[in-house]
C-alpha cells in the first residue's frame, strides 16, 4: 500500500482538463500530514494506530478505498485474520465486488480463523464461488494492478478458480460434512488435477465415510497415494508426502489384508491425478471370500486330502499334543493315498514312507504290524493307498505322521520281478567264460 505516493499525487495535482474527472485530493492539510505519516511508521502496529487515527478524526474522505485497503494490509501483517477477512469484505461492499487481493484475502483469513461463524463460513462459500463463476471478469486484462506483470496476472487467473473450489470443500470438510466436502473437491481437482493438497483432503473425505460406505475406501486410497506418490508441479514436500505414504500403506494392509499390490497403486497414483476408471483395489474380506470357495472346491473335490490336511493343521497347531492323543493315537484313520518315497529295508520292508500332500514331501510313515513284511521292492514313485491304520506317533517340524497298519490294508504294491539267482554250475546272465 502507499499512501505516500497518492497523497503525494493529490496535493500536487493541477488543474484538470474540463472534460476529466475531478482530481481527489484531502480536505486539509493536517488529514494530508497524518495520511502521509502512515508509511513511514516501522511496524504493521503502528501503521494500524495511525489508520485508527485518520478513521476517527476523518471519518469522512476522499481516499476511504485507500485508507480501507491499508487496514486490510495492516490486520493480515498482524495477523489478525477475522478483522482481515471484514476489512475485505468491506473493499468488495464498498469499492469493488471483483478486487482481486479482496476476494483472496477471504479465502485465506477464513482458513486461518479460529472458530469461524456459519455466517462466515457461507460467506467465504459465496466469495469462492464467485471467484470460479467470474474468474474472467475478474482477471480479464483491464483489470490488472499497476504492481502485477501480465504473466503473474495470468498465473492468478489460472491459479485462483480451483483454489476457490477447494476452499468450498475445505470449508464441508472442517464441518464434517463429508460427501458435500467431497463433491466439491473432485471438482477442483477436475480443474486442477495436480494440486496434491486437495487430492489428499479428499482422501479423508472419502476415508471418514467408510463405515456408511465401505466401498468409498478405495478412491480414499488412491488419493493417499496420489498425494503420497506424486512429485510433480503442485505436490506436497518431500517430509509430508513420507508421512501420508506410512498413513497409505497402513491403511491399504488393512483394507487389501497384505502389501501385495501396494506399488502397483502408487504407481498410478503418481501417474494420474484422478481415479482412473473402473480402478479398484480387491478388500481383504472378498480375498478371504474367495479363498474360502477355492478351499470348499478342493474339499469337495479331493476329500482324502482335506481329511488329511485338516488333520495336519491340528496336529500342528498349538494343542497338537492334546489333539494327537485324543483323536489320533490308536484310532482307525481314513485312507490315505500318496506317491512312495522310501523303504527299510530296501527289499521286503517293514516300513515305508510316503508324500500325500505334495508329491516329493515326504509326510507319513507306514509301518507294517509286527512280524510281516512286503514282498520284494518297488521303485519310488509308485502310487501306494493304505486303509485303517492306526496313529502311532508324529512330529511338527518337519512334519510326519506315523501310522500302523496290516500290510492286506496295502493297495498298489506291486513289488518288481527280480531275476532268480543261478543254480549250481550255472552262470548268471551276461558274463562269460
Amino acid at each position: 500500500m502507499a499512501l505516500i505516493a497518492v497523497a503525494g499525487l493529490c496535493a500536487a495535482q493541477e488543474k484538470p482538463p474540463a472534460d476529466a474527472k475531478p482530481a481527489r485530493v484531502f480536505a486539509t492539510q493536517p488529514e494530508f500530514d497524518l495520511a502521509s505519516s502512515i508509511d513511514k511508521e516501522p511496524t504493521p502496529a503502528g501503521r494500524l494506530a495511525k489508520l485508527e487515527q485518520w478513521k476517527k478524526e476523518y471519518p469522512n474522505t476522499n481516499f476511504a478505498d485507500v485508507r480501507r485497503r491499508g487496514f486490510l494490509v495492516a490486520y493480515s501483517q498482524l495477523n489478525r485474520p477475522r478483522e482481515a477477512f471484514n476489512a475485505a469484505l468491506d473493499i468488495l461492499k464498498e469499492d469493488n465486488p471483483n478486487d482481486d487481493l479482496a476476494l483472496r484475502s477471504v479465502l485465506l483469513t477464513i482458513q486461518q480463523m479460529q472458530n469461524p461463524t456459519p455466517d462466515e463460513y457461507q460467506t467465504a462459500i459465496r466469495i469462492a464461488q464467485q471467484i470460479v463463476n467470474n474468474a474472467d471478469a475478474i482477471y480479464a486484462p483491464d483489470k490488472k494492478p499497476a504492481d502485477q506483470s501480465d504473466a503473474q496476472w495470468s498465473e492468478l487467473k489460472k491459479a485462483m478458480p480451483p483454489y476457490a473450489q477447494k476452499t468450498v470443500g475445505w470449508v464441508y470438510f472442517v464441518q464434517k460434512d463429508f460427501p458435500k466436502s467431497e463433491v466439491e473437491l473432485k471438482k477442483a481437482l477436475e480443474m486442477d488435477p495436480n494440486q496434491a493438497p486437495t487430492a489428499y483432503m479428499l482422501a479423508q473425505a472419502y476415508f471418514n465415510q467408510r463405515t456408511e460406505h465401505p466401498e468409498k475406501q478405495i478412491p480414499a486410497l488412491f488419493y493417499f497415494a496420489r498425494a503420497a506418490a506424486y512429485d510433480g508441479p503442485g505436490a506436497l514436500d518431500a517430509n509430508t508426502r513420507a508421512q501420508i505414504k506410512k498413513t497409505f500403506s497402513s491403511y491399504y494392509k488393512q483394507y487389501h489384508g497384505s502389501p501385495e499390490g501396494e506399488n502397483e497403486v502408487l504407481a498410478a497414483a503418481k501417474n494420474s491425478g484422478l481415479v482412473p476408471p473402473n480402478f479398484t483395489i480387491v478388500d481383504i474380506g472378498t480375498i478371504n471370500q474367495k479363498k474360502a470357495m477355492e478351499e470348499q472346491e478342493k474339499r469337495l473335490a479331493n476329500p482324502m486330502i482335506t481329511v488329511w490336511t485338516d488333520i495336519k493343521k491340528e496336529l500342528i497347531g498349538p494343542n497338537g499334543e492334546t489333539y494327537f492323543n485324543d483323536s489320533v493315537k490308536g484310532k482307525a484313520l481314513p485312507t490315505f493315498k500318496g506317491k512312495l518315497i522310501s523303504m527299510k529295508p530296501a527289499i521286503r520292508p517293514k516300513e515305508i514312507v510316503l508324500a500325500i500332500e505334495k508329491p516329493d514331501v515326504a509326510d507319513l510313515t507306514v509301518k507294517l504290524d509286527e512280524g510281516q513284511v512286503l514282498p520284494g521292492k518297488m521303485e519310488p514313485g509308485a502310487d501306494i493307498e493304505v486303509s485303517d491304520g492306526e496313529g502311532a506317533a508324529y512330529s511338527k517340524e518337519p512334519y510326519m505322521l506315523t501310522i500302523t497298519v496290516d500290510k492286506a490294508k496295502i493297495t498298489g504294491w506291486v513289488p518288481a520281478k527280480v531275476a532268480p539267482a543261478p543254480g549250481p554250475g550255472k552262470k548268471a546272465p551276461g558274463k562269460k567264460k
